[in-house]
């Protein structure tokens, strides 16, 4: 029997799709995460650890065995995976020189290197014939909907999140117990739904930012919603430009009454709000000088010391494209998504969590794919 090879592409795409956006799933449920940061939670086992791995290096070869392939690859790919190859190289020296290794960022490698295969394949996502628009739908709707869950097992049985203490602050994050990486993913839909006149899940998408209680996504949401009427105030009717700012103005006096109550929020999250934005990492001339790879919460400072002076280059690299995001894409949900992404860098190291370096990755090198092959003059850039 001969296999339709376009549908079982497409199908093995959607199976590899749902199972990143619900793998984190048994955080909530089975109470795996960190003792550390979790005190009512367990260690994650380390099966749940590396069966992401196991299923989705099963999952590739079906789906890459589906494509049709060139020969060549696009400059612009190069540029990516010899980062990447520098990453690993300098992760590898600092192990045998230091004996440690940043795991996250060796995770993120790790899956920009598992899709290398797909960097060479003649189709892209669009192709497949999958309709985002659906399944962006329901993605936000089960992850709302396990949120609900959440909360309603807190106010109604006590049942705490991850991220949560016994008569202290409590945040939710759905059922991936991540209130950062939910509260990204919520401003991107909020702002996706509002586009496409879905005001009730966009507004589904605000509460839930809300009560992440995490200052990063509420910074990023500020930052989406200029960015918003940067980008469409011109086609805005003057009425919900009116309404806007009656929602800012109560806003306002909300901040101005609540003062006391928000500054003591503030100083509940003193520390980790300072662990953003203040960094105590050792700056050397050149990599392995110190006593080992540095972490910061901010993904460009961890960047900038780990990998000086080579870092110079790739901060050029990133912040030329998050300038061409105003100008040379011109999808806007793509759009939106790099801007969301490359921002939220600053607040916490966006890549290295699960499902979100997944996803960056995958729709960063589509988003290659699909601007260099629409132009016949792109060939030039083959190597």
């Amino acid at each position: 029997m001969k296999i339709n090879k376009a549908w079982l592409a497409k199908n093995t795409f959607l199976l590899m799709y749902w199972f990143v956006v619900l793998y984190n799933f048994h955080r909530y449920i089975f109470k795996y995460n960190s003792e550390g940061t979790s005190p009512t939670y367990a260690n994650t086992p380390l099966i749940w650890q590396i069966g992401k791995y196991l299923i989705l290096f099963v999952l590739l070869p079906i789906f890459y065995s589906c494509l049709h392939y060139r020969k060549k690859l696009y400059k612009e790919y190069a540029v990516i995976y010899f980062w990447i190859f520098f990453v690993v190289l300098i992760n590898i020296l600092n192990f045998f020189a230091w004996g440690s290794i940043f795991v996250d960022e060796i995770e993120y490698c790790i899956w920009f290197v598992a899709f290398l295969p797909y960097c060479f394949a003649v189709q892209d996502l669009n192709s497949l014939g999958i309709d985002f628009e659906k399944i962006l739908k329901w993605t936000a709707i089960i992850l709302f909907i396990s949120n609900l869950i959440a909360v309603a097992n807190f106010y109604l049985f006590g049942r705490l999140p991850a991220l949560a203490y016994e008569g202290g602050l409590v945040r939710f994050g759905s059922f991936w117990d991540d209130p950062n990486s939910f509260g990204i993913i919520c401003v991107f839909f909020a702002f996706y739904f509002l586009d496409r006149g879905k005001l009730i899940l966009s507004m589904a998408s605000f509460a839930n930012i809300l009560i992440t209680v995490s200052f990063a996504s509420y910074l990023l949401c500020v930052a989406a919603v200029a960015f918003w009427t940067f980008r469409n105030y011109k086609s805005i009717d003057k009425k919900w430009l009116l309404i806007g700012l009656g929602l800012m103005f109560i806003l306002i006096i909300s901040v101005i009454i609540y003062f006391d109550k928000l500054y003591d929020l503030y100083l509940i999250k003193e520390d980790s709000v300072m662990a953003h934005l203040v960094d105590n990492l050792v700056f050397s001339f050149y990599p392995l000088q110190n006593s080992g790879l540095q972490f910061s919460e901010n993904w460009y400072v961890s960047v900038f010391y780990n990998y000086f002076p080579f870092s110079i280059i790739l901060w050029l690299i990133t912040f030329y494209f998050f300038i061409n995001l105003f100008v040379t894409i011109s999808n806007r949900e793509i759009k939106f998504f790099f801007f969301l992404m490359l921002l939220s860098m600053f607040f916490f190291s966006t890549l290295y969590s699960f499902p979100l370096n997944v996803v960056f990755a995958i729709i960063l090198l589509d988003y290659f794919k699909v601007q260099l092959q629409i132009p016949k003059k792109a060939e030039k850039n083959l190597i």
